[in-house]
């Protein structure tokens, strides 16, 4: 089914453009953004940050974003990490904090090492939430730590609000990298926690149906989406053209990725000696290159 642009537009104001090329089987921390990077990259995660500036502020503390997307493999971790970096390349203090519990990837891409995590501290094995300081200037990190049997149940927990209320007093902004939307519900639980959210979509793979889905459930929880962030977009004599001619259905992409990282919680669980051998284990993300896309083109997108 095409994807619409004119009807998510209408339940959605702001669209931040990517071009992608794919490589997969990768970890997305060699497509980090830095001061080195293309023109063109730095432009576009510069025009979402200043999209996304006033995105849910409040007068009693930093701002929460929340990253997720309807579906595996759409890019989500890695613009999670990208947007956070390039708000701390402005002189915000930054957080990231792994919430994808069951698919942890922002450890492994920042090359940072944790004695615990998100899901330690939310269990109570840690009195304290570890942040960890990446190589990038003002920015730090809390990863996913081990993934316990039932993550969900882990964000119903009183301290995971208090351990919001704790970074929005740290830190101007905070990014959190959700689980896919449409998968499960962890991205829906913490919503009364978060300022907004940024929609991540694939538009080579991106079912229509799976992101109006998505975008409803979050709103239907009372979320606040921010943005829609575009991946997939071809360049052509100055205009953006969808590449493929259609988008993927649900057990063709999703099944596989459902039952492989979603679905088999024995997985994660930790072994006799509290170690977790799929913890260190990151998706195929795709290389990604990004650029605006202008709004005013949208209703010609088909």
């Amino acid at each position: 089914m095409k994807f619409d642009f004119g009807s998510l537009k209408k339940r959605v104001g702001l669209f931040f453009g990517k071009v992608e090329k794919t490589d997969t089987n990768v970890n997305h921390g060699r497509h980090l953004i830095t001061e080195k990077s293309t023109l063109r990259t730095l432009e576009a995660y510069r025009m979402a940050r200043t999209n996304l500036f006033y995105s849910g502020n409040t007068a009693d503390g930093g701002t929460v974003l929340g990253v997720t997307s309807a579906a595996p493999n759409d890019g989500k971790s890695l613009t999670c990490a990208n947007l956070a970096i390039s708000f701390a390349m402005s002189g915000k203090r930054v957080l990231i904090i792994d919430c994808d519990m069951r698919k942890p990837a922002q450890k492994t891409a920042f090359e940072v090492s944790s004695e615990s995590g998100l899901s330690e501290f939310l269990a109570g094995v840690s009195a304290e939430p570890e942040f960890v300081e990446t190589r990038y200037e003002n920015l730090s990190l809390l990863a996913s730590g081990r993934c316990p049997p039932k993550p969900a149940e882990l964000l119903y927990s009183p301290r995971f609000a208090e351990l919001m209320e704790k970074v929005r007093t740290m830190y101007d902004f905070v990014f959190i990298d959700l689980p896919p939307v449409g998968i499960i519900s962890d991205a829906t639980i913490v919503a009364s926690q978060i300022n907004a959210y940024v929609l991540v979509v694939r538009m080579k793979q991106s079912d229509y149906r799976a992101v109006q889905a998505a975008a409803e459930s979050i709103e239907k929880v009372g979320g606040k989406i921010a943005g829609i962030m575009i991946n997939d977009v071809e360049e052509k004599n100055g205009s953006y053209y969808y590449r493929g001619k259609h988008y993927g259905r649900y057990g063709r992409h999703y099944g596989r990725y459902y039952g492989r990282y979603y679905g088999k919680y024995d997985k994660y669980a930790l072994n006799d000696a509290g170690a977790n051998p799929a913890s260190e284990e990151t998706a195929p993300v795709s290389t990604e290159e990004t650029a605006p896309v202008s709004t005013e083109r949208e209703k010609n997108e088909n």
